[in-house]
């Protein structure tokens, strides 16, 4: 069964926020591509639901996101992106994206409303 995905509506706002990137829905396209294929083990993605036990579900952290719009960056361009996975739908929802020079960490509050215990 092929991945689906959706998107939160603050997802799409993080998004309106970082338009200065012009690229970045490009980006999120092929970072979406790769989750299709193994949305787990990517190099750069970690659990945070098992460090944090507010929220419920398989909750990730995606570290290692490449933009086209930050040269010489690579894989370490500096986006966060949170997304669930859902493993018995396969289904993905991104969470939040944000760029860590603009915030420290993934907002609990929204984890915790969307995927409360």
């Amino acid at each position: 069964m092929p991945i689906r995905f959706v998107e939160l509506p603050e997802f799409e706002k993080d998004k309106k926020h970082l338009r200065k990137f012009r690229r970045l829905e490009e980006d999120i396209l092929v970072f979406r591509q790769a989750l299709a294929v193994n949305p787990t083990e990517l190099s750069g993605i970690f659990e945070i639901s098992e460090k944090d036990r507010k929220f419920k579900g398989n909750i990730f952290k995606a570290t290692k996101f490449r933009s086209r719009d930050i040269p010489n960056k690579g894989s370490q361009s500096g986006f966060r992106i949170v997304f669930h996975y859902d493993n018995p739908t396969d289904t993905i929802t991104l969470i939040e994206i944000y760029h860590h020079n603009e915030k420290d960490d993934y907002d609990r509050e929204r984890l915790i409303r969307n995927f409360p215990i």
